[in-house]
């Protein structure tokens, strides 16, 4: 694993940032932060960092908190922290004594790595908190610390300073992304390059809805040398294909399995009839003996774990069930190709700097002779084979296989394609009692969206079902979820319930008002920012199909439908349409699209008018009358 350093800390004396933000505008500033790195050669490096935040609010407390990663290789020399109150008085000292540590994680079950943190809750605000340690890193260095001086939106920033010195052999590169200044760059007497990064005054970016991801919006440098040694190997990441070689040399040697494994892996798959039926039988078999185990140790989490002891012990992490899979078609004789990738936030990896730190996970992939290629997540065999899921879904990856590596793009499936497909059958009673019948289908990010359903109780499952639909005075009474994910199928979650709701519609005299959808209580509209700043992103597309059958009971007549109504913008449209089927039946069909992209900040008025109309068609009612 690559080297991660989360740096939550908070400085002070904002008396500098006055006339630079206004107080409404922050929950923290960054009134001072630097970071020196001194690279005595390619096995060794200290850093010295010092951050000075002053937290404006609550909204701001995270600031407060410091965390520092360690592991046998890097190592914390010196720290100190201070607490000052608004007047400069001195209200707490923290030494590095004080760090709580901690080597559990969520995600490794075996690591080198241990956590140092301090968790501080500011007794009133404003307050400055100023951290001040020392870093000693030693065994070789595949990269350096980002230089990020905002870390988040309204956080402003009155100074921050990044400086790295190293030896001019390492061929250190850099790739600035959103940044105001640039970078210097000076060569010293004693062959080394010193690399400045400096800004000043950053205004405080407004946390509006539906702005850009950070990683997109804030400015950053990052760093990484051509030339590295890393735990005794040694490589070149001047380009993708140098630094997918050093990977490739990783894998050598550890994709071997035994004699009576391969004997038992033919017998499985010499009567499939294709390559794919192979491949799901090789999936299966993966499903049913091993289990993800993250393993962050030997060479900083970067090599996977032999083959043959992933078959022997039946667990490892994203890399060692990927070469596993690798070695397991291997010997089938199906070639695939290890492929490094991000998990989460970063989508794509920049073309014109390779870095091993842009990756967190591992995925395989299947060229196939039509051209495609079959994405395999072997992390998880509980996913269809071949199913590519949202965190992976649209991002770059660098593919490694013996003439080095090379970037290339997961596809990504069409935003109606993530589809839920609802139908509910209401039988009203005179009272406004109703008995109520829900059949859903999530088919693809919809369904990745309902897999913990899979493992839940029926308690949980009934809770979900009373969560997300809106249905006043209601018990389940029954409630059943069939999944359904073949391999190379399309993954879906078929939920069905019955309910009984005491008071599904509102009786005033001599009539009775029915709401027409009850499928979308999470469904909520936007607040207004008349003075938008930033783009508009809508991260996820999708479709909801409604289909609501409402059973009129004796003695009532309909008297009053909703209107159809059709919205349609750019980033989504919603089409409502109820008809009478018969003097006992009314249908009300609903449907909504939205589609993922950036869009202009002008967006926005349109986004927030077309939720908010949106959610009043969803809180529609039909009117009976005795």
């Amino acid at each position: 694993m690559n080297r991660y350093i989360f740096i939550t800390a908070i400085f002070a004396l904002a008396m500098l940032a006055e006339e630079a933000f206004a107080q409404t505008d922050a929950d923290a500033r960054v009134v001072e932060q630097t970071t020196q790195v001194v690279c005595k050669n390619k096995n060794n490096a200290t850093e010295k960092h010092k951050v000075v935040y002053e937290i404006l609010n609550q909204k701001g407390k995270e600031f407060a908190d410091v965390s520092i990663m360690c592991d046998k290789y890097n190592s914390l020399s010196s720290f100190l922290g201070i607490v000052t109150d608004a007047s400069g008085k001195e209200i707490k000292k923290i030494k590095k004594g004080d760090l709580n540590r901690t080597e559990y994680s969520s995600e490794a079950f075996a690591t080198d790595d241990y956590l140092l943190y301090y968790e501080y809750t500011p007794p009133t605000y404003p307050i400055t908190v100023t951290y001040e340690w020392t870093e000693e890193m030693k065994g070789g260095l595949l990269g350096f610390p980002a230089f990020v001086p905002q870390m988040g939106t309204r956080l402003g920033v009155v100074h921050s300073k990044y400086e790295l010195t190293a030896p001019a052999d390492m061929g250190i590169r850099y790739k600035a992304v959103n940044m105001p200044s640039k970078v210097e760059e000076k060569k010293n007497a004693d062959g080394t390059v010193t690399f400045v990064a400096e800004v000043n005054q950053l205004a405080p970016v407004p946390d509006e809805d539906y702005h850009v991801p950070a990683l997109e919006m804030l400015p950053a440098v990052y760093f990484a040398p051509s030339n590295f040694n890393y735990l005794g190997t040694s490589g070149n990441s001047s380009t993708w294909e140098d630094l997918g070689k050093w990977q490739y040399g990783l894998l050598d040697g550890r994709d071997e399995i035994t004699d009576e494994f391969k004997a038992s892996l033919h017998a499985m798959t010499d009567t499939c009839t294709s390559v794919r039926s192979k491949i799901a039988v090789v999936y299966q078999l993966m499903e049913k003996t091993t289990r993800y185990v993250s393993i962050q140790l030997g060479i900083g989490g970067l090599q996977p774990f032999p083959a043959k002891e992933v078959c022997r012990t039946g667990f490892g992490d994203c890399k060692g069930l990927t070469n596993y899979m690798r070695a397991m078609l291997k010997e089938l004789g199906i070639h695939s190709v290890y492929c490094t990738i991000n998990s989460g936030k970063r989508r794509n990896f920049y073309p014109d700097f390779a870095s091993s730190g842009m990756s967190n996970h591992v995925v395989l992939c299947v060229p196939e002779a039509s051209g495609d290629s079959l994405w395999i997540e072997c992390t998880n065999a509980t996913l269809p084979l071949g199913y590519v899921h949202s965190d992976i879904a649209g991002h770059n990856a660098m593919a490694v296989d013996e003439q080095g590596g090379h970037l290339v793009r997961l596809p990504e499936y069409a935003d109606t394609l993530h589809l839920q497909m609802t139908k509910v059958d209401v039988n009203l009673a005179a009272d406004g009692s109703a008995q109520l019948r829900v059949q859903q289908r999530s088919e693809f990010g919809q369904y990745e969206d309902l897999i913990p359903l899979r493992y839940a109780d029926d308690k949980k499952r009934k809770e979900w079902v009373l969560k997300n639909l809106t249905v006043p005075q209601a018990t389940v009474s029954t409630i059943s979820v069939d999944e359904h994910r073949e391999p190379y199928g399309v993954p879906c979650m078929n939920v069905t319930a019955e309910i009984d709701s005491r008071k599904y519609a509102n009786i005033t005299g001599a009539r009775m008002f029915v709401p027409v959808n009850p499928t979308h209580r999470t469904y909520s509209s936007v607040p207004n920012h008349p003075n938008r700043k930033g783009k508009v992103y809508v991260g996820t597309g999708y479709r909801d199909i409604d289909v609501v059958t409402i059973h009129i009971p004796d003695g009532f007549t309909l008297e009053a439908l909703p209107a159809p109504v059709q919205l349609k913008e750019a980033f989504g449209e919603f089409e409502i349409k109820a008809e009478k089927i018969n003097d006992q039946t009314v249908a009300v069909n609903t449907s909504l699209t939205m589609h993922r992209g950036t869009y202009p900040v002008e967006a926005f008025k349109a986004l927030y008018e077309f939720k908010k109309k949106v959610l009043q068609q969803y809180h529609q009612q039909l009117v009976l009358k005795k």
